[in-house]
């Protein structure tokens, strides 16, 4: 017989109970029903797939659209020693049929694809040669067209739903379906009898703050200073998370900058001085988020306004995972949504502009009529854009555009390793490593290492080889860059882009068909959407009702912490008295939050832990290691 959920659950990651409703979702799965998990960001998802996933027979199939977040789950699996693997754009074909035969032979218990992947022949071949438990459709609202994030390839997961003869088992999950989303995921996927099971979207230990203001990054820095750990605050645009780095660190909190146009390394880099406390702060584009899991994020800022409200509750989100309580500040001058409403309204583009990007994209890979099927292409929006002079919003509503209409896919980032050729023959290699001694160990660590170097580009590390050359890895890069500009060798770097993948061959633009309803109806789902967030600006009522009125739940209770609730109810009459109370009661003795509680009657258990949030962020408390709260200065 099989681990229970509750023993899965303690024995491979530690934990004694499930949040509700994880167990309620894992059950309806053990027993094979369709369900549907609409569980706020940080609600612990994952593990509503990941433990039925052990406790069954065969191999759970996520279907995930975020290359990222499925390698950073795999990482994650195989930590805890749970045997996970993950098929993504980048991979060799070696690689794929590495991973697909381990699943047929029965060693992998959770296999991770993106629904382009999916559809591909060979892709369904695989599956059909596999014991399949249930399969998990993650980002379930990518399937809606009322959704904020739509994938076309997302219709097609049906197709599998009874691979192997039998029906499988369907679980989708999000943390972002308004009721028209919801109503679609349910259709879609053909969930006639499906289960759904919700979770409140309001997050407690979230304090939503909107501050208008005329010198938002003056603001911004007040706010970093006062509150302890750390912290994102999202701009706008590459430049913005650079400048606001610049001037928050020139402010005395050490801020570093995350965006797309960082090299891999260099993002890598920044995210794990962050991840360790090294820095306090990330200046980042939305680039940054998906897929980080650190617990202790005290506060999301946001310089520039969101998307939408889903935009905005996802990055927001990414603050107080561990429970505890966190900021959320909006930040935003009176012309912001104006300016915003302006940008958005400039961004649409027409069909001739739309036909004029699908020839702009085969021109900038030099692809001809009648040829480019199936070709992947590393793709960088800001260079494409400067190359044709094309306006960078109109130009990515476009790729959507033809993305649905299927003439392409356009991936989030993929990790590409080096690569490296050796171009001269054996007998020119021997006379050039004669002529110049010092590149000789380099290219004998290269030829020794990886076979096959002197015919095919070949992935390599260059920390493995600076480690066998007694080199740092940057004086090996330095080293490929020169070998490679004399064209001694072929060398492409480390890269972590987004890839461009053609699905037919090129033909003239002008023959290629668009949906003009389609573009129509998308945009006016993005105007209502914006509408939404200057509502959200706007509304004297409580942030926290909003939103999760905005995804369907009416009976939400005001939060009496967000800044709607600080102008309406203010602070308790009493509040400082009842501060006082509690600064006098830890003066005493320190005491653990629940036993603090227990000295104040259950009517004032609300104004309480408010105001232990306002001590704890003033600084004049603190949390011991034993988790007892105690005043700042008390010696023990």
């Amino acid at each position: 017989m099989g681990k229970t959920p509750k023993e899965v659950l303690y024995s491979v990651w530690g934990f004694s109970s499930f949040r509700e409703p994880q167990e309620l979702i894992i059950d309806n799965i053990l027993k094979k029903k369709d369900t549907v998990a609409l569980l706020p960001t940080g609600g612990g998802k994952s593990l509503c797939y990941q433990v039925p996933a052990l406790c069954m027979d065969g191999i759970c199939l996520v279907i995930s659209p975020l290359i990222a977040l499925m390698k950073d789950q795999v990482r994650g699996l195989k930590n805890v020693g749970v045997s996970a693997e993950a098929v993504f754009s980048g991979m060799s074909h070696k690689e794929i049929d590495n991973v697909f035969n381990n699943c047929i032979q029965g060693v992998v218990k959770l296999l991770y694809l993106s629904p382009e992947r999916l559809m591909a022949e060979s892709t369904l071949s695989y599956l059909q040669q596999m014991k399949l438990s249930f399969v998990a459709i993650d980002e379930a609202h990518c399937i809606s067209q009322w959704g904020f994030d739509f994938r076309p390839a997302y219709r097609k997961i049906t197709l599998i739903k009874n691979l192997g003869g039998h029906e499988l088992p369907f679980l989708a999950l999000t943390a972002s379906a308004t009721p028209s989303v919801l109503k679609d995921i349910l259709l879609n996927l053909e969930l006639k009898d499906a289960k759904v099971f919700r979770k409140s979207f309001a997050r407690p230990n979230l304090a939503y703050r909107v501050v208008s203001s005329e010198d938002k990054l003056m603001k911004i820095a007040t706010a970093a200073k006062r509150i302890n750990g750390s912290g994102i605050v999202y701009c706008r645009s590459r430049k913005k998370t650079v400048d606001l780095a610049s001037y928050l660190s020139q402010s005395g909190i050490l801020t570093a900058p995350y965006h797309a146009g960082l090299r891999a390394g260099e993002r890598d880099k920044v995210q794990d001085l962050w991840t360790q406390g090294k820095v306090k702060m990330i200046a980042a584009t939305t680039a940054f988020g998906m897929g980080i899991d650190k617990g202790d994020v005290r506060f999301v800022l946001h310089l520039d306004l969101p998307e939408s409200i889903e935009a905005y509750y996802q990055e927001a989100g990414r603050a107080g995972r561990d429970g505890d309580f966190s900021y959320c500040a909006l930040f935003y001058s009176p012309d912001d949504y104006k300016d915003k409403e302006r940008r958005w309204e400039a961004g649409i583009p027409d069909v001739p502009f739309v036909k004029n990007i699908y020839n702009c994209l085969y021109n900038h890979y030099n692809i001809g009529y009648n040829s480019g099927a199936n070709q992947t292409h590393d793709f960088d929006l800001e260079l494409f854009c400067r190359k044709y002079h094309l306006a960078p919003i109109a130009t990515m509503n476009s790729l959507k555009i033809l993305e649905v209409s299927q003439y392409l896919i356009l991936t989030d980032e993929v990790l590409q390793p080096a690569k490296v050729q050796i171009l001269l023959d054996r007998l020119a290699l021997y006379d050039f490593q004669l002529r110049y001694p010092k590149f000789e160990g380099i290219l004998q660590q290269l030829m020794r290492l990886y076979s096959g170097i002197l015919s095919v580009p070949v992935p390599i590390s260059e920390n493995k080889l600076g480690l066998a050359s007694s080199l740092t890895p940057q004086t090996v890069i330095s080293i490929l860059e020169y070998l490679s500009k004399h064209q001694v060798i072929s060398y492409s770097p480390l890269s972590k882009d987004p890839k461009i993948i053609f699905l037919y061959d090129r033909f003239p633009g002008n023959e290629i068909t668009i949906d003009k309803v389609w573009m129509q109806n998308k945009f006016d789902r993005e105007r209502e959407r914006l509408k939404a967030v200057e509502q959200y600006l706007l509304t004297s009522s409580c942030k926290s009702v909003f939103i999760s009125r905005y995804f369907g739940e009416e009976d939400a209770q005001d939060c009496k912490q967000c800044s709607s609730c600080l102008l309406k109810y203010g602070k308790p009459e009493d509040a400082k008295s009842l501060q006082e109370q509690i600064l006098n009661l830890l003066r005493d003795r320190p005491r653990l939050p629940e036993e603090l509680l227990g000295e104040f009657s259950p009517e004032l258990h609300k104004e309480v832990s408010i105001s232990l949030q306002n001590l704890y962020y003033s600084s004049k408390i603190h949390k011991t290691n034993t988790g007892k709260l105690e005043c700042r200065g008390i010696k023990k």
